[in-house]
């Protein structure tokens, strides 16, 4: 965290400095925003893992520091939230200004996109190996390298929706509309956040297996490639911008878009979508550290219960439709899923303490998510 404080210390120093072009102003907001968002996951995310360490240790002093660190990140988060809305602000008045060829841009995304879907399964087949390596300790490694194959498929699905919007743009006599291209970027995100905690799993395995060299250096590179996807993900929300110019795209009132003179349907507002977004990449940390928990203790009680929440999240994005109403029902099953497994998820914990610590805890973090989903689909009833 010193480290990534420094980033951002030496990022909002650079952004205080002088500029000569809009493309250089727009490049440090995105490098700032990144390292921002980076932060504040980060910080949570280390609340999240301490309080899991904190579980395992049963102590009451560790519990008054996690409290404390508790409410340093709830502190946090108001802070950021504010900063990014000030800087999307900046960047609105922007974008207006940029201008660039658009079509030659997006084949530059594409290729870096695609590079960088070749870095993670270099990645995957290398922990593979280091997981066939350790012999019967290997099953956490096993896990980071499933983990890093669905992340690596999902960014190359993202390079296939960029092709093909770019050379619809090229050939098109009018601009496309360009929803799916925009989801599509929009993910990168959330995937770079993930290789994130990836990069934090594998380096704790690392060390369990006593910081051999390959799986110290694997994780060292798992953490390059979350940071590569950062600087991918801002590329492309950039280019994005440029489509904006270029098809004339308004934000109306925060609820709908006017897209290539046709109004988005108020059925499903933006906002909604963003939430939904933000639910599945939740969604996906939680079940992934129980999943990564699971396979440490390798019990076939909490496995069910990993693949019960990975099964959910799965079922969840597959049955989202773009229609308010389908994808309030979507959420619907999938907290009642989740409720079902945080009551099983507690009481098995409890039945096996002290081992049951971690999935107390973790358990706990499950019934908060169900809790803020249960408030969005009273919102948008």
């Amino acid at each position: 965290m010193v480290a990534k404080t420094g980033c951002l210390i030496e990022s909002v120093n650079d952004f205080n400095g002088e500029d000569s072009s809009v493309f250089e102003v727009s490049d440090k907001i995105y490098t700032l925003m990144a390292h921002l968002d980076e932060f504040a996951f980060q910080m949570n995310l280390l609340r999240f893992l301490s309080g899991i360490e904190v579980a395992r240790t049963g102590s009451d002093t560790f519990a008054a520091f996690q409290n404390d660190f508790t409410n340093l990140s709830n502190d946090l988060f108001k802070n950021y939230t504010a900063a990014v809305q000030i800087l999307k602000g900046l960047l609105s008045l922007l974008l207006a200004d940029i201008r660039k060829e658009s079509v030659d841009t997006m084949k530059n995304a594409i290729e870096l996109v695609r590079q960088t879907a070749h870095m993670g399964r270099e990645l995957t087949d290398r922990m593979r190996e280091i997981a066939i390596e350790a012999g019967p300790h290997g099953a956490g490694f096993m896990q980071i390298a499933a983990e890093l194959e669905k992340q690596t498929g999902r960014v190359a699905g993202v390079a296939a929706v960029i092709d093909g919007y770019a050379s619809e743009l090229e050939k098109a006599e009018s601009v496309p509309g360009r929803a799916g291209v925009d989801g599509a970027v929009s993910s990168l995100k959330n995937i770079a956040f993930t290789m994130n905690l990836t990069g934090f799993n594998a380096t704790v395995e690392a060390a369990r297996a006593g910081d051999r060299k390959a799986p110290v250096d694997c994780a060292d590179k798992i953490k390059d490639y979350a940071h590569k996807l950062h600087q991918t993900y801002a590329t492309c929300t950039e280019l994005l911008g440029e489509c904006n110019k270029l098809s004339g795209l308004l934000v109306n009132d925060g609820e709908a878009y006017q897209e290539c003179g046709k109004k988005r349907p108020k059925s499903m507002p933006q906002s909604f979508q963003k939430v939904m977004d933000d639910i599945v990449f939740q969604g996906g940390i939680l079940s992934m550290q129980l999943g990564t928990e699971a396979s440490r203790w390798n019990k076939d009680i909490m496995l069910n219960h990993a693949k019960t929440a990975e099964d959910a999240l799965a079922l969840l994005s597959k049955t989202r439709h773009g229609d308010l109403k389908q994808d309030r029902n979507a959420l619907s099953e999938y907290v009642n899923t989740l409720s079902a497994l945080t009551k099983n998820l507690h009481a098995d914990a409890e039945a096996n303490m002290p081992q049951g610590l971690t999935f107390a805890y973790i358990a706990r973090e499950f019934d908060v998510f169900v809790e803020k989903m249960g408030a969005v689909l009273e919102h948008t009833k």
